[in-house]
């Protein structure tokens, strides 16, 4: 357009590239070719970083640069695919070459092994948001079954993420790299290891490449890139408190709370349901569930049944013909993490700081337990419950407050301050942090050559996609790729095979952006 470029003849060029920032990347490519000015603009690395704090998911400056600065190495990560070594850390890259590496990601597949539910899906492209992540169901319920065994739910994972039908005319489906993210409940570096040999090899598809990130790391990451901090777990069964230093995980120091998990909160409530209200029966447990998550929250300070209604008033809940008002069970139940004694979530955290902090020299214990304390993260569903991060953060600013418990960590003068942070907003919510911090991480992972994607063949992918509608179709036969997959771990039964032989594959679900799909067979120009 003349007009257009004539507007800028007068534009002093040292405004140039505060102007060219706003553009979309492919149109700073386009006018990279009009003048020799917009040229020299679109090598500027200012111009692309003030690109990329505008567009690049997660849209957080501190986590881009941190990323640009090679600052965010997926910390005590380990290529599955070369003996579980450990990786060097990330060099430092471009915000230009930001672009290619978040691109790269997309096709990267970021596994959150669980004990209930393990999480999955690829990283987002460029500024979309992220998508929430898909959920596999790994235990059973008297009204859902497993949708995989938990030895083989890397091949249903894999299914499920694969790409819609139509997808190129021609092409065989590689396997996307994944990104496993380590659970909390690994105690020590040899036992995270047994772990990797043992349980996630075994699934991965020959020739795979797989990257393994412990669940802690990622879920810091996901609360700010912060390299010391504390982790803190409530899973299905258990909560598992992890401090973190230098960004490596202080493996001596983590702690476990049996029983104090999701499911126990479940449990507490259907007992209370069964004690106060006729028709309600132990058949009800996954109903109940569902109630606990949509309508219980901790209240500010500890409470007891007679003051536990006058928080907030009672709901009304239906099953089928049951009808009651669900009032004090929304507040009673959260105080389970919270009652007195050694075994509550804010003791727990403090006896996981006590052990980190006792590994420093004595002139050092202040300083790192307020390190440790200032980026306390919550991750799991039940860390979405409303009132709990604040909660946990007035009850452990009050037991650093006793004189006896500063003691045990150092602290003599004033207690440090305690900060139990939110996921970045870019990251959602404490059910979906850490497999949000592993597609992050996926990025850094793809720009220091950790996991190799052939970023020419989505362009191919996205150009044939467009033509598809002018030109005849050969459509690949992934079912039966997908199927092999599935074969090769045993992951289905003989019956479900044969449902997916008739089950049309444009009804698989596509998580994030497309897959790495290699286009090899020379039928594409």
């Amino acid at each position: 357009n003349l007009g257009a470029m004539a507007c800028f003849c007068g534009v002093p060029e040292d405004l140039l590239p505060s102007l060219v920032s706003h553009l979309e990347p492919a149109t700073l490519g386009q006018l990279a070719g009009a003048s020799a000015a917009f040229a020299s603009c679109t090598r500027s690395d200012e111009v692309w970083k003030a690109l990329a704090l505008n567009s690049l998911w997660p849209r957080d400056e501190g986590l881009l640069k941190l990323l640009v600065a090679g600052e965010v190495s997926p910390w005590d990560a380990k290529h599955g695919s070369q003996g579980g070594r450990s990786l060097p850390r990330a060099k430092a890259l471009t915000w230009r070459s930001l672009f290619r590496a978040q691109r790269a990601a997309s096709a990267v597949l970021v596994v959150d092994v669980g004990f209930g539910y393990t999480k999955f899906g690829s990283g987002p492209r460029c500024a979309a948001p992220a998508e929430p992540p898909g959920a596999l169901q790994l235990c059973s319920s008297p009204t859902h079954c497993a949708d995989a065994q938990r030895g083989r739910q890397l091949a249903a994972v894999a299914l499920r993420a694969a790409p819609p039908a139509g997808l190129g005319r021609a092409g065989i489906l590689k396997c996307p790299p994944f990104l496993v993210c380590e659970p909390f409940n690994l105690h020590s570096e040899d036992e995270a290891r047994v772990w990797r040999d043992s349980f996630i090899k075994p699934q991965l598809p020959a020739g795979a490449q797989c990257l393994f990130c412990p669940q802690p790391m990622l879920a810091l990451l996901a609360h700010g890139g912060h390299a010391d901090g504390v982790a803190v777990n409530i899973g299905q069964r258990e909560t598992v408190v992890v401090p973190i230093l230098n960004g490596k995980i202080v493996w001596t120091a983590i702690l476990t709370g049996e029983g104090m998990g999701a499911s126990t909160l479940t449990q507490v409530m259907l007992e209370m349901l069964v004690t106060r209200n006729v028709g309600v029966n132990w058949d009800m447990m996954t109903w109940c569930r569902d109630l606990k998550e949509a309508h219980c929250a901790v209240a500010p300070e500890r409470v007891d049944a007679e003051v536990a209604s006058s928080f907030a008033p009672a709901v009304e809940v239906r099953n089928g013909r049951l009808s009651f008002q669900l009032g004090l069970e929304r507040f009673l139940v959260p105080e389970v993490f919270f009652r007195p004694g050694p075994a509550c979530l804010p003791r727990l955290v403090l006896q996981a700081v006590g052990k980190a902090v006792s590994t420093c020299p004595a002139e050092r214990r202040p300083e790192v337990a307020a390190r440790l304390l200032s980026a306390v993260a919550v991750v799991g569903g039940t860390g979405e419950m409303p009132g709990l991060r604040q909660r946990l953060q007035n009850e452990l600013q009050g037991l650093l407050g006793i004189e006896a418990q500063s003691r045990g960590l150092g602290v003599c003068k004033a207690a440090p301050e305690v900060k139990v942070l939110a996921p970045l907003s870019g990251m959602g919510g404490p059910r979906a942090a850490v497999c949000h911090g592993g597609q992050f991480a996926a990025i850094a992972a793809c720009s220091a050559g950790w996991l190799e994607n052939d970023v020419e063949a989505l362009d191919i992918q996205l150009k044939v996609q467009e033509e598809e509608e002018k030109t005849e179709v050969v459509t690949p036969d992934l079912t039966a790729v997908l199927l092999g997959i599935v074969a090769k771990a045993d992951s289905h039964s003989e019956h479900q095979v044969r449902d997916l032989r008739r089950a049309p594959l444009r009804g698989l679900q596509l998580r994030g952006a497309l897959p790495a799909v290699a286009l090899s067979s020379g039928l594409v120009p």
